[in-house]
């Protein structure tokens, strides 16, 4: 007999998940109202660390076991330093060189676009901050100056990640 939609089957959270074809436990977990499958490792560091895990970041089991997923068995590390501890000593087909490479010079992008996004959140702050200081009250306000605060707002929202203004 099938549970009804909308209800919660009487089994609901009981599931110990299972072992994928990589040898990793998956489990469900409620992200966002919503039942998705996730590796078991990475949610365990996930409520340790009490953030979301980035992308790039991988979790490495110390003593080699994947079905550990105790949290003193588990490290957090960057994919390249990860994938370098894997690999070391073994030899890599070109095609698998020039792949790493590519990654590489990804994910050094994707670090220079965060600086830069640091960098001119702090900059939209800042005028933001210096458009309507107190100092700028005594001199009438100029049409281009308020009019700019608009985008600035936005995207100093945005980046925070807050809903739009």
């Amino acid at each position: 007999m099938s549970t009804p939609k909308g209800t919660k089957p009487w089994n609901a959270g009981t599931s110990q998940g299972w072992i994928d074809s990589n040898g990793y436990r998956v489990i469900y977990v409620d992200e966002g109202g919503k039942r998705v499958q996730r590796k078991e490792h990475r949610v365990v560091m996930e409520r340790e660390l009490g953030r979301k895990l980035e992308p790039e970041e991988a979790v490495h089991h110390l003593n080699g076991d994947k079905s550990d997923n105790r949290p003193e068995n588990l490290l957090v590390v960057g994919h390249g330093a990860h994938t370098e501890h894997h690999h070391y000593g073994r030899a890599n087909t070109e095609a698998s060189k020039e792949s790493m490479a590519t990654i590489a010079r990804q994910r050094w992008e994707i670090e220079r676009l965060r600086s830069i996004n640091a960098d001119l959140l702090a900059a939209l702050e800042l005028a933001e901050r210096t458009l309507t200081s107190p100092g700028m009250a005594h001199t009438p306000p100029l049409p281009a100056e308020w009019e700019v605060l608009r985008p600035v707002r936005a995207a100093i929202a945005k980046a925070r990640g807050e809903p739009d203004a």
